[in-house]
C-alpha cells in the first residue's frame, strides 16, 4: 500500500496563498465555512426587519415606521429568510459536514461549491443594495436618490408586483437577484446529491447511510423539482415588466393567479424541503444524547421520502381563498392533512428513542432539539386547523396564519439550525463551546420564540389582519402585540448570546477532543477540526453506527496498481463507490483550487445588474464572459487527463480512472442537470396550457392557426439527428475516432439546420408578444426551447474539440455520453413543444 504523509496530503488539499487564493478556495472545508457565515449574516439583517416590525406593532396607533416603510421591511425580512437564509444555510451546513458523515473527502464538484457560494454571495447583495439609496438619504438628508427598497411581501402577487402598480425597478431587485439565487441553489442540490449518490465510504449501502443523508437527498430532489417553478414565473414576470408580455395581465389574456400557481408550487414544498434537513439533523442528535440508536430507522427513513413526495400536492393550500372549485381544495385539503402521517412518525421515532434511552444528557444540542420538537408539534397542529377550508377561509391573511407559518419555519428550522451548530462547533472551529451561554442561548430563543408568536395566534382569531402597518387602540388586540414585541426581543438577546458563543468557542473555548459526545457517525472518527483531506484513508464502514459499534476500518485494496514508495505527483483524489452498495468502483480525481469559479459568479453578478438597468448589451457580453470562465473552469488540464501517480493517496487500488455511465459522478451530474431543464420546460408548457384553459379562445380572434410544414420539416430534422449522436457515442467505444468525430459533426450540422428552420418559422408567425397571452406565451416557450438547443450545439462543439485533440479513448469517454443525453433531452423536449404550440389549437 503506497505511504503518502500527511505533510503531502495537506500540500495538496491546502488553499493557495494570498487573496488570489482566497478566491481560489474550492474546498467544502473552507467554502462551507463561508457559505454558512454569509448565510449568518443575511439572517441578521432580517432579524433587525423583523424588530424594527414589532417595535412599530408594540402599541396602537405607531407612527415609528409609515406605512410604506413598514411594507418595504416585511418584503426584505421574508425575503431574506426564505431566499437568503434558510435553504443556503442548510447548503451550506451540508456542503461543510455531509462528507465528513459520508467518510469522503470533499464533495463530488468543489469547483460547483465555490460557484454556487460565490453566485448566492452576489445575489444576496445585488438584492440588499436596493437599500443603498435609503442609506445615502439617511446619512445626507436631503438627497434626490428614490427609494428602490420591493415592497410587495416576499411573495409579490401580481398585478401590485406587475408595471402598472410597481413601476421602477424595485421588483426587479427582488426578481433577477433572487432569480440568480436559486440558480445557484440548483448547483448545490446536483452536487449533494451525486456526493451520496458516488462518493460513500465503503460498505455504506443505502440502509446504512445517516438519516441526515437521506434528509438531503430528499432536500436534493425537491429543489431540482420546486427551484424551477418559482424561476419560470421569475421570468414571466419579468418579461412583462421589461418588455409588456401580458402574462398576469387579464385585460390581454393574462391571469394573475398563474404567479401564485407557480410560486406555491415552489413555495409550499420549500417549506418541506427545509423542514426536511431539520429533521435529519435532529435525528443525528438524538440517538447520540439519548445514548441509542433512532427507533424505527427503516420507518424514518421512509416518512423522510413520504414528506418530501407529497410535499408537492398541497401548494392549492395557499389559495384556498380565491375561488377555486369546492372539489379541488376539499382534494387539497384532505393532502394537507396527510402530510401529517410521516412528519409524525419521525415525531413518535424521536419521542420513543429518548423514553428509551439508558440516559438522557441535556446539552445544549439535545435541548434545541427538544426545543424543535415541542414547537414543530404546536406549529403542526394549527397546520391542520388551516387546512380545513372552513377555517382557513377565516383566518386567512391575519395573524393566526402568521403564528403558524412562523412555529413551523422558525420552530422547525431555526431550532435545528442552532442545535447543529452546537453539535458540529467542534468540528468547525476545533474548540469546544461554553455550556452555559449554550444553555443561555437556547431558553432566551425558546421563551422569547413562544412569546412572540402564541399570542398571535390569539391576535388573529380576534381579525386582526396581517401586513398592516397599525391597529387601533379599541380592537382588544395591543396586549397580544405587545408580549410578541417583548418576545422578539427576548429572542433577539439569544442570537447576541450565541455570537458570543461562538465568539468565545473560537477565542477562548478549550480544544476539542476527537469524539466528545461520544457519537456512532464517521465525522466523529476524525480529529476536529479535520483536516481539508478529511480522512488520510478510505474507511470502510459495516453498520449504521460505525464508531458506536467500532464497526469501521481501513479501506483495504486487493491489489495494487504501483509500486509502494510515495510517487512524485499526487492529486485530490477520492472514491467512487456504486449506488446501492457502496463498493469500491473507481477513482476520482477531484478538482483542486481554482480562481474561475469565482470569476463567473463575478460575470453572472454583472449581467443580473446591469439587466436590472436595462443595459442589455453589457448583460450579453458579461453572459459571454461567465461561459467563457465556465469553459476553463471545467475544461480538462493535459495533465489531469494522463492522470500520472492517480490513486496512491487511496493505497493504489486496482479501480478505474475514468469511467462511464450510470458509475461516473459527471454522467450523474449531466443527468440531473437534464431533470432540472426539463422540470423547468415543463413549467413552461405548464403555464401555457393554464392560459389556455383560462381562455375563452385560443389562439385569441384574430390571431391565424399556427402553420404546420415549416415545423413539421424542422422536426423531422432534428429527429435525424438522434442517428448520427448514437453512432458517436458507439464508436468511441469501440475506440473508433474516426467515426465519432463523424457523428458529432454530422449531429452537429443537423442541429444548426433545425435550428435555423424553427427559429425562422417562429419569426415568420409575425405574432407580437405584446399583444397577447397566447403571443407571449407561444414566443417564450419556443424561444426556450432554441435556447436550449442552442446550448446544445454549443456543448456539442466542445466535444468536437475536444475529440480533435484526442482526449477521448475506449476507457475515457464520459463527455460523449453526456452530450448525447443532453441532445436526447432536447429531441424529447421539442417533441412536446412541438405538440404544444403547434398540434393543441388544432385539437381544440
Amino acid at each position: 500500500m503506497a505511504t503518502v504523509s500527511e505533510e503531502r496530503l495537506n500540500e495538496v488539499w491546502s488553499n493557495p496563498p494570498g487573496v488570489i487564493g482566497f478566491f481560489s478556495a474550492v474546498n467544502n472545508s473552507t467554502i462551507g465555512t463561508l457559505f454558512i457565515i454569509t448565510a449568518w449574516g443575511f439572517f441578521l439583517i432580517a432579524g433587525l426587519d423583523s424588530l424594527a416590525l414589532r417595535t412599530q406593532l408594540a402599541m396602537p396607533e405607531s407612527n415609528l415606521i409609515s406605512a410604506g416603510k413598514f411594507n418595504q421591511l416585511f418584503t426584505t425580512h421574508g425575503t431574506a429568510m426564505m431566499f437568503l437564509f434558510a435553504v443556503p444555510m442548510l447548503e451550506a451546513i451540508a456542503i461543510f459536514i455531509l462528507p465528513l458523515v459520508l467518510g469522503t473527502r470533499d464533495m463530488a464538484f468543489p469547483r460547483m461549491s465555490a460557484f454556487s457560494f460565490w453566485t448566492f454571495l452576489f445575489s444576496g447583495l445585488l438584492f440588499y443594495s436596493s437599500t443603498l439609496p435609503d442609506i445615502a438619504n439617511f446619512l445626507l438628508p436631503g438627497s434626490p436618490f428614490k427609494e428602490v427598497v420591493p415592497d410587495t411581501g416576499w411573495f409579490a402577487y401580481p398585478p401590485l408586483s406587475g408595471p402598472e402598480y410597481s413601476p421602477g425597478i424595485a421588483i426587479d431587485f427582488y426578481l433577477i437577484g433572487l432569480g440568480a439565487a436559486e440558480f445557484a441553489g440548483i448547483g448545490a442540490a446536483i452536487e449533494i446529491i451525486v456526493t451520496i449518490f458516488k462518493f460513500r465510504a465503503p460498505g455504506m449501502t443505502l440502509n446504512r447511510i445517516p438519516l441526515y443523508a437521506w434528509s438531503l437527498l430528499v432536500m436534493g430532489f425537491a429543489i431540482l423539482f420546486a427551484f424551477p417553478a418559482v424561476i419560470v414565473g421569475s421570468t414571466l414576470l419579468e418579461l412583462e415588466r421589461k418588455f409588456g408580455m401580458p402574462f398576469y395581465d387579464p385585460a390581454r389574456g393574462g391571469d394573475p393567479l398563474l404567479w401564485q400557481q407557480l410560486f406555491w408550487i415552489f413555495g409550499h414544498p420549500e417549506v418541506y424541503l427545509i423542514f426536511i434537513p431539520a429533521t435529519g439533523i435532529v435525528s443525528m442528535i438524538v440517538p447520540v444524547f439519548a445514548r441509542r440508536p433512532i427507533a424505527g430507522y427503516t420507518f424514518v427513513a421512509m416518512a423522510i421520502l413520504a414528506t418530501g413526495f407529497l410535499s408537492f400536492g398541497l401548494w392549492v393550500h395557499h389559495m384556498f381563498a380565491v375561488g377555486l372549485p369546492l372539489l379541488a381544495m376539499s382534494l387539497f385539503g384532505a393532502a394537507s392533512m396527510m402530510i401529517t402521517i410521516p412528519s409524525g412518525i419521525q415525531v413518535f421515532a424521536w419521542i420513543a428513542t429518548i423514553l428509551t434511552g439508558p440516559r438522557v444528557v441535556l446539552n445544549t444540542p439535545m435541548l434545541f432539539s427538544i426545543g424543535f420538537i415541542i414547537t414543530f408539534v404546536l406549529g403542526g397542529l394549527t397546520g391542520v386547523m388551516v387546512a380545513s377550508v372552513p377555517f382557513d377561509l377565516q383566518v386567512h391573511d391575519t395573524y393566526f396564519v402568521v403564528a403558524h407559518f412562523h412555529y413551523v419555519l422558525v420552530g422547525g428550522v431555526v431550532f435545528p439550525i442552532f442545535a447543529a451548530f452546537y453539535y458540529w462547533m467542534p468540528k468547525l472551529t476545533g474548540k469546544m463551546y461554553d455550556e452555559w451561554l449554550g444553555k443561555l442561548t437556547f431558553w432566551l430563543f425558546f421563551i422569547g420564540f413562544n412569546l412572540t408568536f402564541l399570542p398571535q395566534h390569539n391576535a388573529g382569531l380576534l381579525g386582526m389582519p396581517r401586513r398592516v402597518f397599525t391597529y387601533g387602540p379599541d380592537l382588544g388586540l395591543w396586549p397580544y402585540n405587545l408580549l410578541s414585541t417583548a418576545g422578539a426581543y427576548i429572542m433577539g438577546l439569544g442570537v447576541v448570546a450565541f455570537g458570543f458563543s461562538v465568539y468565545r468557542s473560537y477565542f477562548h473555548g478549550a480544544p476539542a477532543p476527537t469524539n466528545p459526545w461520544n457519537a456512532g457517525t464517521l465525522e466523529w472518527s476524525l480529529p476536529s477540526p479535520t483536516p481539508n483531506y478529511a480522512f488520510r484513508t478510505t474507511p470502510a464502514v459495516r453498520s449504521r453506527d460505525p464508531v458506536w459499534e467500532d464497526a469501521w476500518s481501513e479501506w483495504q485494496p486487493e491489489q495494487t496498481n504501483q509500486e509502494s514508495e510515495e510517487p512524485v505527483r499526487i492529486w485530490p483524489e477520492s472514491m467512487g463507490t456504486t449506488l446501492l452498495e457502496a463498493r469500491p468502483e473507481s477513482i476520482v480525481c477531484i478538482a483542486g483550487p481554482s480562481i474561475w469559479p469565482f470569476a463567473a459568479g463575478v460575470a453572472v453578478s454583472v449581467a443580473a445588474f446591469a439587466l436590472l438597468f436595462d443595459l442589455y448589451l453589457i448583460t450579453a457580453l458579461s453572459v459571454l464572459v461567465s461561459i467563457v470562465f465556465g469553459i476553463l473552469w471545467m475544461w480538462p488540464a493535459e495533465e489531469r487527463r494522463r492522470f500520472e501517480g492517480a490513486g496512491a493517496t487511496l493505497g493504489n487500488p486496482a479501480l478505474p480512472i475514468s469511467t462511464s455511465g450510470p458509475a461516473s459522478s459527471d454522467w450523474w451530474a449531466m443527468a440531473l442537470t437534464v431533470l432540472a431543464l426539463a422540470v423547468t420546460h415543463l413549467y413552461f408548457l405548464f403555464s401555457y396550457f393554464y392560459l389556455l384553459y383560462d381562455a375563452p379562445a385560443w389562439p385569441p380572434p384574430g390571431i391565424a392557426l399556427p402553420g404546420l410544414l415549416l415545423p413539421t420539416a424542422s422536426t423531422v430534422v432534428l429527429l435525424a439527428s438522434i442517428a448520427p449522436m448514437a453512432l458517436a457515442g458507439r464508436s468511441i467505444r469501440r475506440g473508433d475516432q474516426g467515426r465519432l468525430r463523424v457523428g458529432l459533426a454530422a449531429a452537429f450540422v443537423l442541429g444548426a439546420l433545425f435550428l435555423a428552420m424553427q427559429g425562422y418559422a417562429f419569426w415568420q408567425t409575425g405574432l407580437d408578444p405584446r399583444a397577447t397571452s397566447y403571443s407571449a406565451i407561444f414566443s417564450t416557450v419556443g424561444w426556450a426551447h432554441l435556447a436550449m438547443a442552442a446550448a446544445g450545439l454549443f456543448l456539442s462543439a466542445l466535444v468536437q474539440v475536444q475529440a480533435w485533440l484526442g482526449y477521448f479513448n475506449q476507457r475515457r469517454f464520459v463527455a460523449v455520453e453526456n452530450i448525447a443525453l443532453y441532445w436526447y433531452f432536447v429531441v424529447a423536449a421539442w417533441l412536446a413543444t412541438f405538440a404544444t404550440l403547434y398540434l393543441t389549437p388544432y385539437l381544440l
